[in-house]
């Protein structure tokens, strides 16, 4: 199957807002963009990297991600349905105003409720699908940095970034990769097999943000930017 082209839609910090459809529900749909999604399937809890505050991530993770990017070119790709990642991408912009949000946005919008959207969801999935996402110029060859933001459904990177990464694996080479997961318990899950499956043979980093219920510490933000030489 030939995947439809990408979409790619830079947006204003103001975008990244609750989803309307959960400001009628309590606090646990509001993490329903984390391992809520779990009706997908079930994924091993595994060793898991979570950045908070008082328990900052380790040291570089090799030559490329050692060098400071503070000056460099800052992409910051983000798919979120109930907003919580988009909070992290906000505050990333906070800190570093040079930073680029561009959120990837699927051509044809999940429900605004929770069980539609977990039961489409586990469709594509199923089927394998490389979901058409709204067309926009905007590419990650224009920056030296790429930091995809997502959450976890199912143990997995959700249907939407498959399409993305897909159609753009080529603009990764020769660039500095990072990607952050939001979860309610998974840890970054089974999204490293996916970045790898997606994009073979180019070196990334991932780091995971517990975010049930919204984004708990934005502290935890600035310590993993500043760990990446991102600040």
């Amino acid at each position: 199957m030939t995947a439809p082209k990408y979409a790619l839609k830079p947006v204003s910090l103001s975008a990244f807002t609750l989803n309307p459809g959960l400001t009628r529900r309590s606090a646990f749909a509001r993490g329903a963009e984390l391992l809520t999604l779990a009706a997908l399937g079930t994924a091993a809890v595994r060793s898991i990297r979570t950045v908070r505050a008082a328990d900052a991530p380790s040291g570089p993770f090799g030559a490329p991600f050692g060098a400071s990017s503070a000056k460099s070119r800052i992409g910051v790709f983000c798919f979120t349905w109930a907003g919580s990642g988009g909070e992290v991408a906000s505050e990333m912009k906070r800190l570093n105003p040079s930073v680029t949000v561009t959120r990837i946005e699927r051509a044809k919008p999940y429900p605004e409720e929770y069980t539609p959207t977990t039961e489409e969801a586990k469709r594509e999935k199923a089927a394998a699908e490389f979901p058409e996402l709204r067309p926009t110029p905007v590419s990650p060859k224009d920056f030296d940095v790429e930091v995809i933001g997502h959450p976890v459904w199912g143990g997995n990177l959700p249907r939407p970034l498959f399409t993305f990464l897909r159609e753009h694996a080529e603009e990764f080479r020769g660039r500095r990769v990072l990607h952050y997961a939001m979860h309610g318990g998974s840890g970054l899950g089974d999204t490293d097999e996916d970045m790898r499956a997606l994009l073979p043979g180019v070196p990334f980093r991932g780091v995971a943000f517990y975010g049930w219920g919204g984004l708990r510490d934005r502290d935890a933000v600035g310590i993993w930017m500043k760990q990446e030489g991102l600040l």
